[in-house]
């Protein structure tokens, strides 16, 4: 039963189901759709200075040199550069990723939806930190 469930899941994301859905994108096209159109348009919408970008190179490398002049540009200002550039991604970035986990999530569903539901359901369980104590000795 869980090793249909896994094969029927990858199958979805694969896209190579018996089953191909006609009316809509679903599965690893969705996801694939995510990356490839939505992600795109998120950096697109995002607000970029290169003025702005180009004064904060020149005062980094200006302020890293100090009273020194020097021929190479120490690394150190382009990290400084990168490390802001890289918190401007942050939000398009988690957009994406909560994206592809709610289409993994459908995903898991049309698949459970496959699998035979057992007789009686399960009970809950609670573990406390005394059982997990429990298990490790």
């Amino acid at each position: 039963m869980v090793q249909q469930f896994g094969v029927d899941f990858e199958k979805r994301i694969e896209g190579s189901g018996d089953q191909v859905d006609t009316a809509e994108l679903s599965g690893g096209a969705r996801i694939n759709r995510i990356f490839h159109e939505r992600f795109p348009f998120e950096l697109v919408k995002m607000e970029f200075d290169e003025k702005e970008l180009r004064r904060e190179i020149s005062y980094a490398i200006k302020n890293i040199h100090g009273v020194r002049t020097g021929l190479f540009t120490p690394d150190l200002a382009f990290e400084a550069i990168v490390k802001k550039q890289i918190i401007k991604l942050k939000e398009p970035c988690l957009k994406c990723m909560d994206l592809v986990i709610q289409e993994l999530i459908n995903t898991v569903r049309q698949c459970t939806n496959k699998v035979p539901r057992c007789m009686e359901p399960v009970k809950p369980c609670h573990v406390t930190p005394g059982h997990m104590g429990a298990l490790w000795s």
